[in-house]
């Protein structure tokens, strides 16, 4: 254990992107949208986009999160400083943060102000998902925070102010609690490496920055890329979430068909019966969407019902999968076997 402390470097990952589920509306405060939007299409409904900041430890669900308005971000720096200094979690200052390429770009001194704070500033690798999935999972925990009191605060200041009192104290509770939840053995054995170590402490002169040190970019939006196409939406009041939300409209996904050889209630069934086959099917969903000439993206869009397919494109997809109409119903009469792509033939 001795060799594993003296050889193990606190890595936290440092990420900052616009919220994928979380936005600001003038009259109902925070608006969540559990099936992300695109910013120009949430515009439609008076909609503003919230810049997320986080920082997680790596290998661990422990982070520190903090938001804004997209008109008014943070300084990174005075954002890294407020974390090191409030975070209980986080232990202080890494050994080494993490971030991506254009996060980098964007601020071009901060490699020099962290190596001023013992710090080394390391750019992910093109193939290093970890930062990535650290990403992802702050923008789940984001869309989860509640606040009792209720996400209409007046202004968007005022209500991203909210937002970081409720992730703080999500925070501190969940970093304390954490143990109990249950580590799996990996995750129990890191955070006893991090436990042992000694805290790093900011320096007493570290400063916190007010003026704007980063520039804006699309890439804080790039997971729009991987939307599928927008649907008319509403907003909803949940009781539970004591939030309003921006849903999908009924009966959008599937409209009406205009014929009664494939009537309207059963597509959801023709969806369901598909989606089975493909996840048990030999060949990768890749090789059968150039087989219909759609790309994957649309056939996973499609499988997760989050967009209908061409009436065409899906009786070929039927017809591969062996789905076929009888009466009211669908079954299927498939001979599971592999098939050779004309788009991707197998080598």
């Amino acid at each position: 254990m001795t060799n594993a402390i003296s050889s193990f470097r606190r890595v936290q990952h440092f990420y900052v992107a616009a919220a994928k589920h979380l936005f600001y509306h003038p009259d109902y405060g925070i608006v969540s949208a559990g099936d992300a939007i695109r910013i120009q299409e949430a515009a439609r409904y008076n909609l503003s986009p919230l810049l997320l900041y986080g920082l997680t430890l790596a290998g661990l669900p422990v982070r520190w999160l903090s938001f804004s308005p997209f008109s008014e971000p943070l300084p990174l720096r005075s954002f890294l400083l407020e974390a090191w200094r409030q975070a209980d979690g986080l232990r202080g200052l890494p050994d080494t943060l993490l971030v991506n390429r254009h996060l980098a770009a964007s601020c071009p001194e901060l490699a020099d102000w962290l190596a001023g704070l013992g710090v080394t500033l390391k750019i992910a690798a093109p193939t290093d998902r970890t930062l990535t999935s650290s990403l992802r999972s702050a923008q789940i925990a984001a869309y989860r925070l509640r606040s009792e009191e209720g996400d209409n605060c007046g202004s968007a200041a005022a209500c991203c102010a909210e937002l970081n009192r409720v992730a703080r104290d999500q925070h501190l509770s969940y970093y304390y609690d954490a143990a109990s939840l249950g580590y799996s053995p990996k995750q129990q054995q890191l955070d006893d490496l991090y436990t042992m170590l000694p805290q790093r402490e900011l320096p007493p002169d570290a400063i916190a920055v007010s003026t704007l040190d980063w520039t804006k970019g699309s890439w804080l939006y790039s997971w729009e890329n991987s939307l599928p196409p927008e649907r008319p939406r509403s907003f909803d009041y949940s009781d539970y979430t004591r939030r309003h939300c921006l849903v999908y409209d009924e009966d959008t996904l599937y409209p009406p068909a205009t014929h009664d050889l494939w009537p309207y209630w059963n597509d959801e069934i023709r969806n369901d019966i598909a989606r089975y086959l493909v996840a048990c099917w030999p060949n990768p969903p890749l090789e059968i969407a150039r087989a219909i000439g759609i790309s994957v993206k649309e056939l996973n869009w499609y499988l997760n019902k989050k967009t209908a397919l061409d009436e065409d494109k899906q009786r070929a997809l039927e017809k591969l999968l062996g789905i076929v109409h009888s009466g009211d119903s669908f079954i299927c009469h498939a001979e599971v076997r592999h098939f050779c792509s004309p788009q991707a033939p197998r080598r």
